[in-house]
Formats: structure tokens, sequence, C-alpha cells
């Protein structure tokens, strides 16, 4: 089966680990554990063909933080993941995505913007202001 490969970037405590176990394991856990770095592989089926799907869920990420080289080589695409709770999170997709740009040498990238932590009431980033982010 051909393989893919998607990295999980956004700041500290932004969701990303609980995003991936989610669609990996199907479930929730609360509590909050900092991630180094950790890679999932799972099957999956898209538009009738299987793939080998591997996940690198990365640590937090800050605006001097250098883009890792193995989040770069070889990455099929991207999920840049914020809080909806942190604007800072919001504004550092941006960074993020032109850490790529920089480090990739091209601008067409793959990349999806994820919202998390939509279940908690403090909204600091309106779904108006995310729709214009890129």
């Amino acid at each position: 089966m051909p393989a893919r490969k998607i990295a999980i970037l956004g700041a500290r405590s932004v969701g990303k680990s609980s995003l991936v176990k989610q669609f990996i394991d199907k479930e929730f856990n609360d509590s909050y554990y900092p991630t180094i770095e950790r890679a999932y592989v799972k099957n999956i089926s898209y538009r009738g063909n299987e793939y080998v799907l591997e996940i690198f869920d990365t640590a937090g990420q800050d605006e001097f933080s250098p883009l890792n080289s193995q989040y770069a080589i070889g990455i099929h695409g991207y999920v840049l993941v914020y809080s909806i709770a942190s604007r800072n999170s919001f504004e550092m997709v941006k960074i993020l995505r032109d850490k790529i740009i920089d480090y990739c040498g091209v601008t067409d990238i793959p990349c999806v913007i994820a919202g998390a932590k939509s279940d908690l009431e403090l909204r600091r980033v309106s779904a108006t202001l995310s729709s214009k982010l890129i």
C-alpha cells in the first residue's frame, strides 16, 4: 500500500495530541501530558484506495523554534492546529506555514488548519477570523 506522511504542528497546548488520539483510537483523554514527539500509523481507505497513513504528532512550536527537517522532508501534508481559546496560537499558524514554505522552498503545500478546543466557552478566535487566515 502507498504511504502518506502527515505532520501535526501548532503551538504548545493547543490540542494536537487530542486530535490525533481521537482520529486513531476514537477516544479523548482530558489529561495533559506534553508531547515530545510521537508517530502513529493507521491504514485508511480514501476514494477506493488503501493507504498507510503515518502521522507525526509533534512537540509544541513557538515562533523561535526551528522547523525540524523530519517535518519537512517526505511529508505529504500538514495539519496546522490552533486553540480557539488562544489568539496567540492562532497567529502561530501563519508563522508555522511561513516556516514550512521557507524550508521546503515551495508555496504549494497541502495544509489543513484546524481549530481545537471548540468545547470551551472561552473563545478568543472567531469563526469569521479563522476562515480568513490563509
